[in-house]
């Protein structure tokens, strides 16, 4: 089964996000020829991707799951800035980074790389930038203006924030219309 664990966001985080890909398509008519927009189904807060892990490891992967937040209380994140990967020179990614209780969410982080490690994909070792995915350009080259013209309309977005009180291991199966994902266990925070 190919999973990850994200936290899932509320409907109007996801309103917020949605009403900003819509003011970057204005600003940049072209942008559905360059951007493969995420659908609104799809955001969430990856915390960590397994890749494929064998469906008899699924009620071990949610125990350790739920180790993973044991000394977790909620937390408060909203929406930040705007960025791009690799970076602006050379745009791939484009997404909406967090603020808030970041330190939280970095060590809510960690504690479910350590306690998963053996399942699925190593975790990886790169440095966890905490974002949400507006899209994925097709031709760097060619949206380089994307960034400039994001971080010009992202302060709007600022104000959407939540209380994070849960995650879910998420199963993505490929389709030929994109990733079509089932949430298949919750793990709540202790209140």
């Amino acid at each position: 089964m190919r999973l990850f664990v994200a936290i899932p966001l509320p409907v109007h985080v996801i309103a917020a996000l949605t009403d900003l890909q819509q003011r970057v398509r204005i600003l940049m008519p072209e942008g559905d020829r360059v951007v493969r927009w995420t659908r609104t189904e799809q955001f969430h807060l990856t915390l960590r991707f397994f890749g494929n892990v064998e469906e008899e490891k699924l009620e071990a992967l949610r125990d350790r799951l739920h180790q993973a937040v044991l000394n977790f209380n909620p937390f408060d994140l909203q929406l930040g800035h705007c960025g791009c990967f690799p970076n602006s020179n050379h745009p791939r990614i484009l997404w909406v980074g967090l603020e808030g209780d970041v330190a939280s969410l970095n060590a809510l982080h960690e504690s479910i790389r350590i306690q998963t490690a053996d399942f699925g994909q190593p975790p990886d070792d790169r440095k966890f930038q905490p974002h949400l995915t507006l899209g994925r350009l097709r031709h760097s080259s060619r949206a380089q203006n994307f960034r400039k013209k994001c971080e010009a309309i992202s302060a709007p977005v600022r104000s959407a924030s939540w209380t994070v009180n849960e995650m879910q291991l998420i199963y993505s199966r490929l389709s030929a219309e994109g990733s079509i994902y089932r949430m298949i266990a919750q793990v709540r925070f202790r209140t």
